[in-house]
């Protein structure tokens, strides 16, 4: 899988036409319709007419939105030597990604990611997939984009919350891979960066991601470090969205990482220091989330279905230090109850 990536909007387009097939549909969301869209548009790969288009936000990776692209593509009948772009942040790319993968059992996708989490994380390594009610990414497959198209000027289009969404990622990566690379971003301002810098951070993360990604394509051991501060996050997530509270998947995960940090300090030797060091640099950036002691029983609930699971118990990838990171780790409930009141407090 090649990642390409490109300077301005014409590197984009010229890009484009030179890699795409005859036949070429669309999937996006309705903000990036408006705002990333209309860059393409001039490149004459792309139409309109062939764009299937659905409502921004977590709550519709679902599949009636699914549903509704698979119909969309059948009535145009798409032709299985066809290709799918995909133009937008993780949930258009773990959408579309999923739609391509089972539409005539596949046909060929691209992504083009236009948020940073999509940059960085989510239109890397593979995984597409859809939730299934409040269970994050429940329903999906395995399934690698013939190529990614990173253009960091779409960053311009983003509010400043998924930006930070986005950053969060960045974050994990230097936490469970790379303590120099954790160490520069504590240097940064993500909402001061140039579009040159952008580049250099997106590329390394992407570097960290990929290694250990082809290191475990299929998530059978060492890919689940990537999973850290996502086994509590995917939890606040699930239920906050439940609560049709706004959340984005970043401010979860980041607020998931404080919650993990502390389980690694209780059962799998992260120093104190460490833990501190990044509680105190993610609690700068992130607000703390709006969860409560009642919540506490359904969240482990939430926690338990997580598709990593062994069949009983919750286990997690927890850091020993920042740089280094270990998985498959079985922490009992009432460690986990500690640490979010921990958090809450």
């Amino acid at each position: 899988m090649a990642v390409h990536f490109c300077n301005n909007s014409l590197e984009l387009e010229n890009l484009l036409q030179h890699i795409s097939p005859d036949e070429v549909f669309t999937i996006t969301d309705d903000n990036c319709n408006t705002y990333c869209l209309p860059e393409l548009i001039a490149s004459k790969t792309l139409s309109i007419h062939n764009t299937f288009t659905f409502p921004s936000g977590e709550k519709n990776k679902c599949l009636a939105t699914y549903e509704n692209a698979i119909d969309f593509l059948a009535k145009k009948n798409l032709s299985r030597k066809g290709t799918i772009i995909n133009i937008g942040g993780g949930v258009t790319t773990d959408l579309g990604g999923f739609v391509a993968a089972s539409y005539k059992r596949g046909v060929r996708f691209i992504h083009i990611p236009t948020s940073l989490m999509a940059m960085v994380d989510a239109s890397h390594g593979g995984k597409v997939g859809i939730n299934h009610k409040e269970l994050k990414n429940y329903i999906g497959s395995f399934s690698q984009p013939d190529c990614i198209l990173i253009y960091p000027g779409f960053l311009k289009t983003l509010p400043e919350v998924e930006l930070l969404s986005g950053y969060a990622e960045v974050l994990k990566h230097g936490i469970i891979a790379d303590k120099s690379y954790w160490e520069y971003t504590k240097t940064l301002n993500p909402f001061d960066i140039s579009a040159t810098d952008w580049l250099s951070i997106i590329q390394q993360s992407i570097d960290i991601k990929m290694a250990i990604v082809e290191a475990d394509p299929l998530e059978a051991n060492e890919r689940k470090k990537l999973n850290f501060g996502h086994t509590v996050g995917h939890a606040f997530e699930s239920l906050l969205l439940k609560q049709n509270a706004s959340i984005s998947h970043g401010h979860a995960v980041a607020a998931g990482m404080i919650v993990e940090s502390a389980i690694a300090h209780r059962i799998n030797k992260l120093p104190l220091h460490e833990q501190n060091d990044i509680t105190h640099h993610i609690s700068k950036l992130y607000d703390k989330l709006p969860i409560y002691h009642t919540d506490i029983p359904q969240l482990i609930t939430l926690m338990s279905y997580d598709k990593k699971n062994p069949q009983k118990g919750i286990e997690m990838a927890l850091p020993n230090n920042i740089g280094q990171c270990d998985y498959n780790i079985s922490v009992e409930t009432d460690v986990i109850e500690a640490c979010l009141i921990q958090y809450m407090s």
